[in-house]
């Protein structure tokens, strides 16, 4: 029971957390709660959100300007929760990889445990993100290619064993 929770909760938070505003973004992007190297970004680019709602359409950014591509999981009951959940939660297996055009790209990893409630994060929440950033931005059309993946432990399988939750593709057009 407590695995399927989790695994629910990772998913669900996955599309609402992203750690707690602690990055400078565009004011239109100020509410997703994002964590990211960056001192200032012009945008957090959501792919994977399309993937989740159906839309099919390529998403428009503007070219040649600061973005960061963020995803990751939240774990709610952190402090109940068993170290068996929490090494599965932690490890490599639950991961997010991210490719542009075929090309995996390098991420950095952020983990950071919520005491109390923020925004849409509840208090007793672990959150694990993995983000890409882009100084320069981009122009063009680009294929975006993400894919979530939990330790198999959460969700039934065999722990330590990559399952897979989500994958992605969506086009990016960044336009002038």
């Amino acid at each position: 029971m407590r695995k399927t929770l989790s695994i629910s909760l990772c998913l669900i938070l996955s599309l609402l957390v992203i750690g707690a505003s602690l990055a400078r973004v565009h004011a239109s992007d100020s509410s997703k709660f994002i964590k990211s190297g960056f001192v200032e970004a012009d945008h957090w680019l959501d792919f994977m959100t399309p993937c989740f709602s159906g839309i099919t359409d390529p998403i428009s950014y503007p070219a040649n300007t600061r973005f960061f591509v963020s995803s990751g999981w939240g774990f709610v009951g952190w402090s109940t929760a068993s170290s068996v959940e929490k090494t599965a939660f932690m490890s490599k297996t639950t991961t997010f990889t991210f490719a542009i055009d075929g090309v995996s790209q390098s991420q950095e990893k952020y983990v950071q445990y919520f005491s109390d409630s923020v925004g849409f994060i509840p208090a007793d929440t672990m959150v694990k993100l993995l983000n890409t950033e882009y100084k320069n931005g981009l122009t063009g059309s680009h294929l975006f290619h993400g894919q979530l993946y939990i330790d198999g432990f959460l969700v039934g399988d065999t722990r330590g064993n990559s399952v897979l939750a989500v994958d992605c593709n969506v086009v990016i057009n960044f336009t002038a």
